[in-house]
């Protein structure tokens, strides 16, 4: 190296390994998109899995894996992948299940995102989409037709919080013959566990509450449970980000790795601050509605609700009178939460569903749904109970 030009020096300088008895206690980043070989047999043993390594970084990364396998223990699960988001995450599961003529059945009540995508996805797959009122199981068991390979819901609504009864949709998927995938994203697995539940897939957008901080898109996707041929459809669907591509950055896997060391604690914080102001709200005389699983009355999933083992959740929603005008009001009034269409991160944000994540839903869809202008989704943050609380009522009390 030292008789080298400069020039050529400068390609190569510096990228020797530093061998050492103590190991780093941070994960570090795994930055390279490319991998090294010897020999072609040693590239040949690796690409074949005869032995342990990387090739290249749309395949697999030090840093990704060790993300996937932090959410693998929160979870329960055989395996996750990690994606570049959750959208991409719920995209590789339907690419790695269905195909043409086969089915799905998915909640009608869901992220707008994710029920244009099942749509407009099974239009043009050639798969039958049909959407139906998770929370009534007998109409739940009805829509399970011969077909139907995948029941897709989420472990909380979004956005109206209702929680899906995960043991009895599991039990009427197979049923059915049918996998049950969940999205667990509100709910995390800190408060809930759906592979114990019975479900056989579950995914996240690890933009939310995984990471926690807005400052990463990322999403997961976990197989487990004694129905599904966990290898083989973990297998489908590292097969799928590898040929669409969807594939998560090692910083952004390292940055989320990193938000999951302090998930137990926010969450724990967000449900009790959810719940005080969920309280306030519903005894507040512009508000017409509260849905929160914490509120009994107000929550007609609230048996379900106890499966959350340690609170139920940062994410509230309410119907403010007035409608869009009155929401309105209410943002430019607020100083402590910020309106943004996102959800999940360590401050207190509200977002309204009816003109963002649900925006692409027609009117009536919307409506029949109970998405209406009036309706706010509050992602309750860390901040001290009294100031999110004050910040709402003394909002509220200016409309």
């Amino acid at each position: 190296m030292k008789d080298m030009d400069p020039k050529s020096m400068a390609a190569h300088a510096g990228s020797a390994r530093r061998p050492s008895v103590s190991e780093p206690e941070v994960a570090p980043i795994y930055a390279s998109a490319v991998f090294r070989f010897g020999s072609l047999d040693q590239a040949e043993d690796v690409w074949t899995g005869r032995s342990k390594g990387y090739v290249y970084s749309r395949m697999s990364n030090p840093s990704v894996e060790a993300f996937e396998e932090a959410i693998d223990a929160l979870e329960g699960a055989t395996g996750t992948v990690a994606a570049s988001s959750g959208m991409a995450a719920t995209n590789m599961v339907l690419d790695a299940l269905l195909g043409h003529g086969e089915r799905i059945v998915a909640a009608s009540v869901l992220y707008g995102a994710t029920k244009t995508l099942i749509e407009q996805d099974s239009a043009r797959r050639g798969v039958g989409a049909r959407f139906v009122d998770i929370v009534d199981l007998e109409g739940v068991k009805g829509a399970m037709e011969p077909g139907v390979k995948l029941l897709f819901c989420e472990s909380v609504s979004n956005p109206l919080m209702e929680v899906a009864d995960i043991p009895a949709l599991a039990s009427i998927a197979h049923e059915a013959g049918a996998l049950l995938a969940v999205d667990n994203t509100f709910a995390t697995p800190v408060l809930m566990r759906p592979l114990e539940l019975g479900a056989d897939i579950v995914i996240h957008s690890c933009t939310k509450y995984i990471n926690g901080h807005d400052d990463v898109m990322a999403g997961t996707v976990s197989v487990g449970g004694d129905k599904v041929d966990a290898p083989g459809l973990l297998e489908a669907i590292r097969h799928s980000r590898t040929l669409l591509g969807p594939v998560l950055s090692p910083f952004e896997a390292w940055l989320a790795l990193r938000g999951v060391r302090t998930l137990g604690v926010r969450m724990e914080r967000h449900s009790d601050n959810a719940f005080a102001l969920a309280m306030a709200l519903k005894g507040s005389d512009k508000v017409t509605a509260v849905h929160y699983p914490g509120l009994d009355a107000a929550n007609p999933t609230c048996a379900a609700a106890r499966l959350l083992q340690e609170g139920y959740g940062g994410m509230l929603s309410f119907e403010l009178d007035g409608g869009r005008e009155a929401v309105d009001g209410m943002i430019r009034s607020l100083s402590l939460a910020a309106f943004v269409p996102s959800l999940g991160s360590y401050a207190t944000t509200i977002s309204h569903p009816a003109s963002t994540s649900h925006r692409s839903m027609s009117e009536d869809e919307k409506l029949k749904l109970g998405i209406t202008d009036g309706l706010v989704r509050v992602s309750v943050g860390i901040e001290q109970e009294q100031d999110i609380v004050s910040d709402f009522t003394e909002a509220l009390s200016r409309i």
